[in-house]
């Protein structure tokens, strides 16, 4: 969900790069997390077994962030991919 991250990283000002970084990423998965939770409730995703699903999708996530995040040699592309794993 996070694609659009190593992308702004190379081209946004350092400070708007540490925000992005360290608000934003976060607020999105706080969103996910209360959205889940809140709208569609904690015996339903235990009943359908989407728990199973994000955690796949969050260890392929770090997977895919830390692999990718290893090849950059710009410095805030790679903030940008560490951040990704580090959400995963």
């Amino acid at each position: 969900m996070h694609v659009w991250l190593p992308v702004a990283h190379p081209i946004a000002p350092s400070p708007a790069s540490a925000i992005l970084s360290g608000v934003l990423v976060k607020e999105g998965c706080y969103l996910m997390i209360r959205v889940i939770y809140d709208v569609f409730g904690a015996d339903l995703v235990a009943t359908t077994g989407l728990h199973v699903a994000l955690a796949i999708l969050a260890g392929f996530t770090m997977l895919f962030g830390a692999a990718v995040a290893i090849k950059q040699t710009d410095l805030k592309t790679m903030l940008g991919y560490s951040t990704i794993a580090q959400m995963g």
